[in-house]
């Protein structure tokens, strides 16, 4: 997926006074309902951020989901690589921080709902127990050896796993984990390429679906207090940045394949299908491939024509959002 070179999207809306008009917008997490001002421009920045993610995509393979209230991230957390922080232990921490940050298993909703468990751990419970089947479902399992071309994956995929398998660290209990390639390599650092947009006004028209009605409560707070007095003009501006996600110990090419099944359980039991709806017994609906950040955000205002901008930052780094591939209907069998 291809950045979205955009240097600046600027909405060109005016406000005066109390010109703000209440709308409704799209149903999100317990079909929330745009009532306030302060909202509709919330909805602004997660379409910026969903037109950002999606742009380069597939739509009909991908899916992006806001964060209610965004996910605040500390980037010196993840510097630490970057900038020489020390020993390779050291950087093994950061890495595994890195895997942590996109390891949840999404719900298929139009926000982003976490489940109880985790890419890595879905992943290794469908190469373990996966079995090479012959003919149409619901025939006799055949042995690996019966199946070469399935079989053979299957073992490689299971190589690749084990192979690429990080020790637990010194005096832990954590298990073996696995590490994930985030790109750009540079995300957490200040040369990371950020691009700087602006909104002068929260509604505007999108050719793509919306992404759902969340809120940010931080932004909001900001946009309340400005919102209070009546500016003639005012704006959020912030940086935006999405990063790609690679798992290269994943063999997401199992997945396009007839001729297995997980173990006995029912055809669909990995994933549902593209379009299916949310199914809390899918071991593997979506598959997190990138995350969008924003940082450096504020609100400015101008009491009147000509005076000199007020900028209210808003503290805090946050994702606003992930981007995940819709697995298609596996195993068929």
């Amino acid at each position: 997926m291809k950045h979205l070179h955009v240097l600046t999207l600027v909405l060109g809306v005016f406000l005066t006074g109390c010109c703000h008009q209440a709308r409704t917008g799209p149903g999100g997490p317990g079909a929330l309902i745009s009532e306030r001002p302060e909202r509709l421009w919330t909805q602004a920045l997660q379409a910026r951020a969903f037109d950002f993610a999606m742009g380069a995509g597939d739509t009909r393979r991908t899916l992006y989901q806001p964060v209610a209230n965004g996910m605040a991230l500390n980037l010196e957390d993840y510097k630490g690589a970057l900038a020489g922080a020390g020993s390779s232990h050291s950087d093994l921490r950061i890495r595994r921080r890195e895997a942590s940050l996109v390891d949840q298993l999404p719900r298929p909703l139009p926000y982003f709902a976490p489940s109880q468990r985790s890419v890595e751990n879905a992943y290794e419970f469908i190469i373990d127990n996966a079995v090479v089947v012959l003919g149409p479902p619901a025939q006799d399992k055949a042995p690996l050896s019966q199946n070469p071309a399935v079989g053979q994956l299957l073992i490689e995929a299971r190589t690749l796993f084990d192979m690429t398998k990080n020790p637990p660290f010194e005096l832990s209990t954590r298990p073996s984990w696995h590490a994930v390639e985030l790109s750009p390599e540079t995300w957490a650092s200040a040369s990371a390429p950020f691009v700087h947009l602006e909104l002068e006004g929260p509604a505007r028209e999108s050719e793509t679906s919306p992404p759902a009605d969340v809120p940010f409560a931080a932004l909001e707070i900001a946009l309340e207090s400005a919102l209070r007095q009546a500016p003639c003009r005012m704006s959020i501006s912030f940086d935006i940045l999405l990063v790609h996600v690679k798992r290269s110990w994943m063999r997401m090419d199992l997945f396009e394949l007839s001729g297995w099944a997980l173990g006995s359980e029912e055809p669909g039991k990995v994933s549902r299908g593209i379009g299916a709806e949310d199914s809390p017994d899918a071991l593997l609906p979506l598959v997190p491939i990138g995350f969008v950040v924003v940082k450096n955000l504020s609100v400015v205002t101008q009491k009147r024509r000509g005076a000199t901008p007020e900028v209210t930052p808003v503290a805090g780094t946050f994702v606003v959002g992930f981007l995940s591939e819709k697995l298609p209907f596996s195993p068929l069998h």
